[in-house]
């Protein structure tokens, strides 16, 4: 569909609670106005594509990059993540965080999350 009629929409079929263990957070995806359940036949298409190319591009990656993903995403693969920064080799750091979801920074481990990238930030800025 994706060559035929690229603006297509179906529904993304996000399941409640993929984001977050959160309840608010949750609460305020569902009820911000902004937010819809479409995806688009041509956006799915270039999605699917980038993932596998950055996976096997990853050895190119030349900034220093860190890469944290929640084991529990039902959205995302952690495999994925996790294949990409052991690709990119030194030049990426992989931070897995257990039993968070989609928004690690939208997790009630928000604070964690949070200082984990300054922390990265500072050892970027110190070299």
């Amino acid at each position: 569909m994706a060559k035929i009629w690229p603006s297509l929409t179906v529904a993304n079929k996000l399941e409640e609670g993929s984001l977050s263990r959160d309840p608010a957070v949750e609460k305020a995806y569902v009820d911000d106005p902004l937010v819809h359940d479409k995806i688009s036949a041509g956006i799915f298409k270039e999605v699917t594509q980038a993932g596998p190319w950055a996976i096997s591009h990853a050895q190119e990656l030349k900034v220093p990059t860190l890469v944290m993903h929640g084991d529990k995403d039902p959205v995302i693969d952690f495999k994925g993540s996790e294949e990409f920064a052991k690709n990119a080799g030194e030049t990426a750091t992989f931070h897995p965080w257990p039993n968070l979801r989609h928004e690690p920074h939208n997790e009630p481990e928000q604070q964690q999350v949070i200082d984990r990238m300054i922390l990265f930030c500072d050892q970027i800025l110190q070299q």
